[in-house]
């Protein structure tokens, strides 16, 4: 019978036999699987160390110098690969940081220029009830109304700026018009 046939063999016999049969008829436990699985890992390294040796020649120091060398450059660098690994799900479970996303509310801003004929006073009177009016109306988002105020004067005539707010997830509920 070939080694690792009679050692998976032995692993069985040793499961059914020794830790499902005589240690909980006499002790009274049951043993952890993760014990098992341990007992289960040495018997086969030992097996695939006799293998080598045996068949291949290999020298059995050289084999455990190189796993120890290998375990020692796992055991150094895998911590801080779980460490990296079980931050990131803990990061996409939680959202600790889904409060500090950029809102999706921008500004925007209108420039509409009046000719001189309009008197300062009526045309910002006049704009900025309009304005206003579309924000009570849901054309613009945000807790203010939008902000009026004159930013350039020129031949044309006076240029008023509109800045409000617009939020995408809100479908806006004004429509545009012409007047005057």
């Amino acid at each position: 019978m070939p080694p690792l046939a009679a050692a998976v063999a032995l692993l069985r016999l040793t499961g059914w036999l020794v830790w499902d049969r005589l240690v909980p008829r006499y002790s009274g436990l049951r043993i952890p699987r993760l014990l098992r699985q341990f007992v289960a890992v040495l018997v086969m390294a030992r097996v695939v160390l006799g293998v080598l040796t045996q068949i291949w020649g290999v020298a059995l120091i050289a084999v455990l110098a190189t796993t120890g060398v290998l375990g020692l450059a796992l055991g150094l660098a895998l911590p801080r690969i779980l460490t990296d690994c079980f931050s990131g799900i803990a990061l996409n479970v939680e959202q600790p940081f889904h409060l500090s996303f950029p809102s999706p509310v921008s500004e925007h801003g209108v420039d509409i220029v009046l000719d001189w004929v309009r008197p300062q006073g009526v045309a910002e009177a006049l704009l900025g009830a309009a304005v206003t009016e579309a924000w009570m109306r849901g054309a613009a988002a945000g807790d203010m109304p939008p902000k009026l105020r004159m930013c350039r004067l020129d031949g044309r005539g006076v240029t008023w700026r509109i800045t409000y707010l617009l939020d995408p997830r809100r479908k806006a509920k004004a429509r545009r018009s012409t007047c005057c």
